[in-house]
């Protein structure tokens, strides 16, 4: 009892201690300067140097060598955020260590809450001569640094550095400029002023990394930060969108029924028509791929969407190097022209700069267009790929889709390697001209970012409007992305082919129907005028010598229309078809004395010209009757061949399948029937071995029939194990006999074949077109004296 009396005083005591301790230790700490204050430095970033050299009289020092930093900084009323409110200033002569250097200056920092608020502080402890490098920082547990910059300052004497973009040869050159250079760059600069000022843009860096930057734009335009819906949309944009796409919706049951409907008749229709690839599998297939875009396709729109998101503020980490000095050298500053003496020069690179910015500012409208295009036609494609032949609108609405929305994400990747080259080209220059390396690079880099869109359409195989001029504005104006839509839901061949360049691209398909159009009528105009044209001669003909042209006409008429079937006609078409009899009939018509006048040439009894021409037509007639007896004959001949050709093909076909490189039968012979027949075998012997070395003594009443038993088993066994092995030894035999058989019977039924379509070459139109044109020759009528012989006068 006494030693537990004596140790609880003790043990009250410290446990009072701890608790005062407990409470005075938050107290305290959160009475620091560090914490007492609920406004702190969130972001600090931006920080230039100017150096101002020394400036000397005669006879004293006028103005000493400075260096005046400026920087920015945001402030945000956050009591429990660990921060500061104060900034301090390093300096030091070594790059890499600037953050170990002696603090040099301690600013308060401001007193409200603010963003991007400028602050200055003038070094003017410094010597000519040397080089010091300065960095900004505010906190103390985990402080947020700015970037390094390096301060020159000149010796004494020297130029000293002045403010970026103001060095002073283009200040010498822009007042020594004449009136007519600064009157057109005045107007050159009007195009970007008013882009800028009136009609507003945003800076690249906002469009593809969806952040806030200093570049001035028209008062109104909305944040891209403050894009909630998809990354792409306002409120009242995704409202719009969202309005259409119920509206379709609506109407998706009676498109659907419409489509069931439509689904049963093709199922009829294709189990009706026997050349019909497409069944009831392809259709169902289609509905059910129509179902789940339809129920799932928001869903997996949303996952497509955050991923691009996530790429973006990946290269948006990688570029944080660059962002660490935002407030300057955005690329919209590259057009702002406010200095009075604008140089032709500066107006043109302006000129260029913005209509680049320009352009990236109607491709990301182009991008929230398409989008919303074809988020709100998820209906339309749901329901109109139910149809096989329509199945490729899915993929041509999925690629389109990822065109658009991962855009952004090649833009953010070539973006963040770019800004990451510019910040290492203006941590490098130390003259601060306007032409600097860093500036040729912001030139280059919208340059490039402008023709990105086609790079990445090419890659996913979206569709372009072509691969020359025309295809790569296209790309970059959005346009392709319409002509998509236009294909979607036209016909396949509906759009521009990729591989159209120019204005060819969009001629092609109406080119080729113009031209399928003009040769059927060039054909017809060619019979035509030829049948007139021999119609006209036989007439002049049969005129002059038996005064009665009509027989001319007909005969000439016809030939005409002969010599029009070689010439016009396509090759091979036989003489049944005879269209330029029916040009000659759709010419003259059905005259009597001409119906009249061909059968008697036809049966050889035209007596309105010498004899020999009804043996001529005698002849002729004569080959037509060889030719098609030599047709018929070489047709039987290769029908009383075709059973032997379709038994080697079977024969083939049945040892191919039995004995043929990897058939089953054969590995089957090979891996199970002759195993199996060998373990038979070998246990009859073990029989039959022992049966034979039985001793006599040992031998039952039944050994003789076992014996005989035993040993037609074994005989058995090593008749079928012999015949699997023969029948796997002949295989390769068999197989190549049958191989060479159907390739000689295949080679046989070709000669023959080619034989009947030699015969039937002697009835094509050509063949029979030249041995009239020899009757039209052998009847050409040889008058006397020529042109101006007695009967052609009056």
């Amino acid at each position: 009892m006494t030693r537990n009396s004596g140790a609880n005083p003790l043990g009250r005591w410290a446990a009072w201690v701890l608790a005062l301790i407990f409470i005075a230790a938050p107290a305290v700490f959160f009475s620091t300067p560090a914490y007492a204050d609920s406004l702190k430095i969130t972001k600090v970033g931006g920080l230039t140097a100017q150096v101002q050299g020394e400036t000397r009289s005669p006879v004293a020092l006028v103005r000493p060598a400075a260096v005046t930093l400026t920087w920015r900084v945001d402030t945000e009323d956050t009591p429990l955020a660990i921060g500061d409110r104060q900034v301090t200033i390093r300096r030091g002569h070594d790059r890499d260590n600037v953050w170990r250097a002696p603090v040099v200056r301690t600013i308060p920092g401001p007193s409200t809450e603010v963003r991007n608020h400028v602050m200055t502080w003038t070094d003017e402890n410094v010597r000519p001569g040397e080089t010091y490098f300065y960095q900004v920082e505010s906190g103390r547990l985990n402080p947020l640094r700015s970037d390094t910059v390096r301060a020159a300052v000149p010796p004494a004497g020297a130029p000293a550095e002045t403010s970026p973009g103001l060095d002073d040869r283009r200040q010498e050159y822009a007042q020594n400029i004449s009136w007519p250079e600064r009157l057109a760059a005045s107007l050159i600069a009007t195009v970007p002023n008013w882009l800028v000022n009136v009609l507003g843009l945003y800076d690249p860096v906002e469009l593809v990394f969806m952040i806030d930057t200093e570049a001035p734009q028209q008062d109104g335009l909305p944040q891209q930060r403050d894009l909630p819906y998809l990354h792409v949309f306002t409120e009242n944009e995704m409202q719009a969108v969202s309005t259409f796409y119920d509206g379709l919706t609506e109407f998706v049951p009676i498109w659907l029924v419409v489509a069931v409907v439509l689904l049963a008749l093709g199922v009829l229709y294709n189990a009706a028509n026997p050349q019909s690839k497409v069944g009831f599998r392809e259709y169902l297939l289609g509905f059910a791929l129509s179902m789940v875009l339809l129920k799932f396709g928001a869903q997996l729109l949303t996952f497509i969407f955050e991923v691009n998101y996530a790429l973006v503020r990946q290269f948006l980490y990688i570029a944080s190097p660059f962002f660490a000095q935002a407030g300057q050298g955005t690329f919209i500053e590259l057009v702002i022209l406010a200095d009075e003496n604008i140089t032709l020069g500066d107006a043109l690179i302006a000129f260029i700069a913005a209509l680049c910015i320009g352009v990236l500012n109607f491709q990301y409208i182009m991008r929230k267009i398409n989008i919303a295009l074809l988020i709100g036609l998820i209906p339309v494609v749901a329901v109109v790929s139910i149809a096989p032949a329509k199945r490729y609108t899915i993929g041509i609405w999925f690629r389109e889709l990822i065109a658009n929305i991962f855009l952004q994400s090649a833009h953010a990747a070539a973006l963040a390697f770019l800004l990451l080259i510019i910040h290492a080209a203006e941590q490098d220059s130390q003259s601060g001209s306007l032409i600097s390396e860093a500036f040729w690079i912001k030139l280059a880099a919208l340059l490039g970012l402008a023709g990105l869109a086609g790079l990445v359409r090419s890659i996913i195989g979206a569709e372009t409007v072509g691969s020359g001029p025309m295809g790569t504005a296209g790309a970059m104006f959005g346009v392709a992305g319409l002509f998509a839509l236009s294909k979607m839901l036209g016909r396949p061949g509906g759009g521009v082919p990729r591989s159209a360049g120019g204005a060819a691209a969009g001629a092609g398909a109406a080119a080729g129907a113009a031209a399928g159009t003009a040769a059927r009528v060039g054909q017809g105009l060619g019979k035509f005028g030829l049948a007139a044209t021999g119609a006209m001669a036989g007439g002049m003909v049969m005129g002059a010598a038996m005064d009665n042209p009509a027989a001319g006409v007909a005969i000439g008429g016809t030939l005409g229309a002969h010599g029009a079937d070689k010439l016009i006609g396509g090759p091979g078409q036989p003489s049944g078809e005879n269209p330029a009899g029916q040009a000659s009939r759709q010419v003259f018509g059905r005259d009597i004395f001409a119906g009249g006048a061909m059968a008697g040439l036809q049966e050889r009894s035209l007596s309105l010209s010498r004899p020999e021409y009804g043996a001529a037509v005698t002849e002729a007639r004569a080959h037509v009757g060889s030719a098609q007896q030599s047709a018929l004959a070489a047709k039987a001949n290769l029908d009383g061949y075709k059973p032997t050709y379709d038994g080697a093909k079977a024969r083939l076909t049945e040892m191919k399948n039995l004995y043929g490189p990897k058939a089953a039968h054969l590995e089957q012979l090979q891996s199970e029937h002759l195993p199996a027949v060998e373990k038979r075998l070998h246990a009859a012997e073990q029989q039959y071995l022992e049966l034979l070395n039985t001793p006599e003594e040992s031998r039952g009443a039944s050994y003789a029939q076992e014996f005989e038993a035993a040993q037609a088993e074994h005989n058995q066994a090593r008749a079928e194990a012999g015949k699997i092995s023969a029948e796997i030894e002949a295989a390769p035999q068999v197989y190549q006999e049958s191989l060479a058989a159907h390739q000689a019977a295949e080679a046989e039924y070709a000669r023959r074949q080619q034989a009947v379509a030699q015969a039937e070459q002697g009835l094509t139109r050509d063949e029979l077109a030249k041995e009239f044109a020899g009757i039209k020759n052998r009847q050409t009528h040889q008058t006397p004296g020529g042109i101006g012989g007695p009967q052609w006068r009056p």
